[in-house]
């Protein structure tokens, strides 16, 4: 494969009032083929993971991938949309291969995962697939106006996914167009580890029997161009509706007699889903796969050990606790979950309220699902142990000192600051600008890369951040916004060194200039935790490390 790599970014992500510092490998552009690779097929029959009616999670299957060979596997989907009844309320939803959400795939490093996506969908409505967190060539992405022309209706691309041998963990898939993810357009994606490889440190203590998926975010009863219409109406202030429900792997309950009359709803009271835990340790990958608002969960009668975050990223708390929080649409936590008592309990989601403004009186912020004990693991719980509520994931750090990897000093440092301001010329509408720059992407043009160099414009004002081969980069981004929001490095990891909060008296200024002398940060160059989505909050700054060597790659607003 034709292609060279920027070796890693420092990387600077930092705000006016709260200031977090993170690192990141970040890397040069370049062009690459799509390789063709010839692996080993296993004699294993793969078992399909598939939502269980019994227990409420998705259960995977790591002896069908860890202990086999690298295989090569080709699936085909049909994007569709139909109407389902979620939590109750009718919605149009979209599906893959007639499922909500779509499948889950299960994988292990250095498998080739090749899907064939066909648009079934009506008029002149395009797609395209993004995979969360995989090292994929920038041709694989799913990036609609940057990496890939939208398919739209009657076409079909096709995805080949060569995972790297040493990636593994918890990933997920959803739609790279328009708003196509917030009505139901994703699935989990599992790369489980190789049997051959080393099992890290952290985990030799963690051993567990089963391995399930829970995927959870918010939701809305109105379809996602109907959110985006509202919150784009300037008369709205820029506020963002509250959602209306949250959903379990794609199930949820909504009491009917909550829905507001000025917004009737086609609703059917419908069975709580109910949730069973058949191991005394399971792993429980959970993933927020909503639109804009964090989560918090906690599981009665377990006590939880924070295992992994993002792409299987070995990370750590201080504690052992109940529930886990906040996690942050596209981010990922891996927990040990360990049955500490007999007796029936529920598990609870608390949506955050940062970015709810204002209060839908339909919602119920916080929810309690019933949690079964199988009578296997009744019958020997762990001993008890002190537990704190929640392990707070913002103060978790990761399990292995890179302090060889993190040089002290950079030559390079790049200011940043992202806002969302509203203009005359946009007709008041709230409109995102990273210093001072905004870009519309077009689904439907071919990207740059795919046209030949003699079709080249002769001037782009996209803003280009340039960065030599080899170096390490600060990267300082203000975040000057009234409110958080998550950003995912494409194609990349990058490491958390520090978290600040600016002087108040910085409150509507920005971080600018920055002096690396005279402000220089708190930074841990030890135990960083390594991510590759990370919420920038209101006022925040973080410092980004990338990890890896890579191709060119994106940073940008998950919405």
């Amino acid at each position: 494969m034709d292609s060279f790599y920027a070796r890693r970014w420092l990387a600077y992500m930092t705000a006016a009032l709260l200031v977090a510092t993170v690192t990141l490998y970040v890397a040069v552009s370049s062009a690459s083929n799509v390789s063709v690779l010839t692996l080993q097929e296993s004699n294993t029959p793969v078992r399909p993971a598939v939502q269980s009616a019994d227990t409420g999670f998705i259960p995977l299957h790591p002896e069908d991938h860890s202990g086999r060979p690298p295989s090569t596997t080709q699936l085909f989907w049909n994007i569709t949309k139909g109407q389902r009844r979620p939590d109750g309320v009718a919605k149009s939803v979209y599906l893959v291969n007639d499922a909500f959400p779509g499948p889950t795939i299960g994988a292990r490093s250095g498998d080739t995962v090749i899907i064939t996506v066909q648009n079934q969908l009506e008029g002149s409505e395009g797609t395209a697939l993004h995979w969360h967190g995989l090292r994929v060539s920038n041709e694989m992405d799913g990036v609609v106006g940057v990496t890939q022309k939208a398919m739209m209706p009657g076409e079909s691309f096709t995805y080949e996914l060569r995972i790297p041998d040493d990636q593994y963990g918890s990933f997920w898939y959803h739609s790279h167009f328009e708003e196509q993810r917030a009505d139901g357009l994703f699935g989990a994606f599992v790369v489980h580890r190789a049997e051959s490889e080393a099992k890290p440190a952290h985990m030799h203590d963690h051993l567990y029997e089963d391995d399930r998926v829970l995927m959870v975010g918010d939701f809305h009863h109105r379809s996602a161009p109907d959110i985006l219409a509202y919150y784009r109406d300037w008369k709205n202030f820029k506020i963002e509706p509250a959602p209306d429900s949250l959903l379990l792997n794609g199930r949820g309950y909504f009491n009917c007699s909550r829905a507001v009359p000025a917004r009737p709803l086609d609703c059917e009271m419908v069975e709580m889903p109910k949730l069973t835990l058949t191991a005394r340790r399971t792993r429980l990958r959970i993933v927020n796969t909503g639109s804009s608002i964090g989560v918090s969960v906690l599981v009665e009668g377990y006590s939880m050990t924070l295992l992994a975050v993002d792409g299987g990223s070995p990370a750590s708390s201080q504690n052992r606790a109940s529930g886990i929080g906040i996690l942050y649409p596209g981010e990922r936590v891996d927990v040990l979950l360990e049955a500490i008592s007999a007796a029936p309990g529920q598990l609870t989601v608390a949506l955050d309220r940062e970015n709810m403004r204002f209060p839908n009186l339909a919602l119920s912020p916080t929810q309690h699902f019933p949690l079964q004990i199988s009578g296997a693991l009744l019958a020997s719980p762990s001993r008890d142990v002190p537990l704190d509520t929640v392990i707070d994931l913002s103060a978790a750090f990761g399990s292995s000192n890179v302090s060889t990897k993190i040089p002290e000093k950079v030559s390079t440092t790049i200011l940043l600051y992202s806002t969302i301001s509203y203009l005359a010329e946009y007709e008041n509408r709230p409109k995102g600008f990273i210093n001072r720059t905004s870009w519309d992407i077009s689904g439907i043009q071919t990207p740059l890369s795919d046209l030949a160099r003699s079709e080249w414009p002769s001037r782009v004002d996209a803003l280009i951040l340039p960065v030599q081969q080899g170096d390490w980069v600060d990267v300082v981004l203000n975040n000057m916004d009234d409110k958080g929001h998550p950003f995912h490095l494409h194609g990349q990891d990058f490491y958390v060194l520090a978290l600040h909060k600016a002087d108040r008296a910085g409150l509507f200024q920005t971080y600018n200039p920055f002096d690396a002398a005279q402000d220089p940060p708190e930074l841990n160059l030890r135990t960083p935790l390594r991510k590759d989505t990370v919420l920038l909050a209101w006022r925040w700054r973080w410092k980004l490390y990338p990890q890896d060597d890579r191709e060119e790659v994106a940073i940008g607003f998950i919405i």
